[in-house]
């Protein structure tokens, strides 16, 4: 006895279970005779929406596919029966157990004394449901004639829209050509620029190089046909050029030294007359600039003449030095030009490595800053002996006597002279102006030694006076003046004011002779 199988609609899953032996399976498209009755016990199991979903689904698939039972079993008959019973010993002695067949009625046979077996259950995988293939969005979509046009019209509407930009491109593409011929036009004509151009040069460097071998060729002969010049005599000597400033130096009281003076000079001038000697020294000494400071302030434009001298004195000296500019008196404008200057002359011999003496703080000026006049002649700007003394000193000369300035007496009675006559030539006499004769008409009296009384003036006096101030309270050993100074009256140098002859005794045969105010240091 057959039973039906389950119906999709039913709710729940239908269990086959097989009852008898595992290999005895009833097919039923086979149709054999040999089927017995088979006991199927149906169960109905309430299970969980997902689970009916999946057995709905199972119904389907069994539904397309050729209907066979899912899980049916069949009794065999005795001969059957043995045959399976003597498989299943060999089975059990291959695997070591014992398992024995279920009997005709599904029961296990006491005879044997084997154990229940669990009951073969029927297959619980859900045959898969067959996938169709994928349909294509073209196949399934509805054509229609209306569809074909509304195709048609966007096909010519793009095919319009490729031709526009077909012909866009094309015209974008011509223009792109016609700007690289313009290219290569230019290309062209500057590579034969540039070939012209290195054809030239080509012809420049073949003629330089025969130049450069006939100036060495000259070089060379003029090289071995020249004489070979001798040592300079004056290498060892020290040159000093500046301006008037250093025309009372006298080089022959001095040792191995070589006096430049260039009355009125300024730095060009002295930089022109070192371009044209052509003996060496040993070393170079440069006083120069007061000329230049009175005619302009300009502190840079100096600052750069006085380096062309520089290097001008490098060219014939061993060593150079820079002697700073003396102070004067005669013009205020012009001596601030000069602190300002000799401070940059200073940073310029730093710069150049060469030595820089300074004069103001090597007796020039004194502690508090004031310009020492003693040093000056009369007219505030050239100096005196003790200030020329004073300068060779600094310089580092070597000097033969402790005066090295040339014996200038006859000029300066001269110069006395002639500024007498032209105060006394520029001044009219009035009724009240006193009567004081001209030192050119002045002669001294010829008077018998023996008649003449005794006279109390200062060149009878025993008593000495100092040379420097003039005073005969003390010695120059004593006195507080560390050079002579300069009388205000006759610009003469060795007394005061107030002891000035020209204002003590006008008539002295020694004052016309010039004798007074001559108290320098020896």
């Amino acid at each position: 006895m057959t039973m039906a199988s389950p119906q999709p609609s039913e709710v729940g899953t239908d269990i086959g279970l097989l009852i008898g032996s595992p290999d005895s399976v009833y097919k039923e498209s086979q149709g054999s005779p040999e089927s017995a009755d088979i006991l199927t016990l149906n169960l109905t199991i309430n299970n969980s929406p997902e689970q009916s979903q999946c057995s709905q689904g199972a119904s389907q698939a069994r539904a397309l596919t050729p209907r066979e039972p899912t899980c049916s079993t069949n009794l065999a008959s005795p001969s059957q029966n043995d045959t399976q019973r003597s498989v299943h010993k060999r089975r059990s002695k291959r695997l070591g157990k014992n398992t024995l067949p279920l009997d005709l009625n599904g029961t296990f046979n006491s005879d044997s004394g084997a154990k229940r077996k669990r009951p073969v259950r029927a297959c619980r995988t859900v045959p898969k449901t067959p996938k169709l293939p994928k349909s294509n969005k073209l196949h399934t979509r509805c054509t229609s004639k209306y569809d074909s046009d509304i195709n048609t019209r966007n096909l010519v509407a793009i095919i319009q829209d490729l031709k526009v930009a077909v012909d866009n491109t094309t015209a974008k593409v011509d223009a792109l050509q016609s700007t690289v011929s313009a290219i290569n036009t230019t290309n062209l004509d500057l590579v034969k620029q540039l070939s012209a151009k290195t054809a030239t040069c080509n012809e420049l460097e073949k003629e330089c190089k025969s130049l450069r071998e006939t100036l060495n060729w000259h070089k060379m002969n003029k090289s071995q046909n020249e004489p070979v010049k001798p040592h300079p005599k004056n290498a060892s000597k020290t040159l000093v050029i500046g301006s008037s400033i250093v025309r009372d130096l006298d080089q022959d009281k001095l040792n191995d030294v070589e006096v430049i003076s260039i009355g009125g000079a300024d730095i060009d001038m002295v930089h022109k007359r070192l371009t044209n000697l052509d003996t060496k020294y040993q070393k170079a000494i440069l006083q120069v600039g007061s000329k230049d400071c009175a005619k302009s302030s300009d502190k840079a434009s100096i600052k750069a003449k006085y380096q062309l001298a520089i290097k001008g004195a490098k060219n014939i000296a061993t060593t150079v030095a820079v002697s700073s500019i003396c102070p004067r008196t005669d013009k205020e404008l012009a001596q601030n030009t000069a602190d300002a200057l000799n401070a940059e002359l200073q940073i310029l011999c730093e710069e150049e490595k060469i030595e820089f003496i300074n004069n103001d703080t090597n007796g020039f000026k004194l502690q508090s800053g004031e310009i020492n006049e003693g040093y000056l002649w009369s007219d505030g700007l050239h100096l005196s002996k003790p200030g020329s003394n004073k300068l060779a000193r600094n310089m580092g000369l070597g000097c033969k006597t402790r005066d090295v300035t040339k014996n200038n007496r006859a000029r300066q009675q001269q110069r006395n002279l002639q500024h007498s006559s032209q105060a006394t030539a520029h001044h009219k006499p009035t009724s009240n102006d006193i009567h004081v004769p001209s030192l050119q008409q002045q002669q001294p009296p010829v008077r018998d030694q023996r008649a003449q009384p005794p006279s109390h003036d200062i060149s009878r006096n025993i008593s000495p006076a100092c040379f420097k101030c003039g005073e005969r309270s003390h010695l120059a050993n004593s006195c507080w003046h560390t050079n002579s100074i300069r009388c205000h009256s006759c610009s003469n140098f060795g007394h005061k004011k107030a002891r000035c002859p020209f204002t003590q005794n006008l008539n002295h045969p020694n004052f016309v002779n010039g004798q007074f105010g001559q108290c320098w240091p020896q």
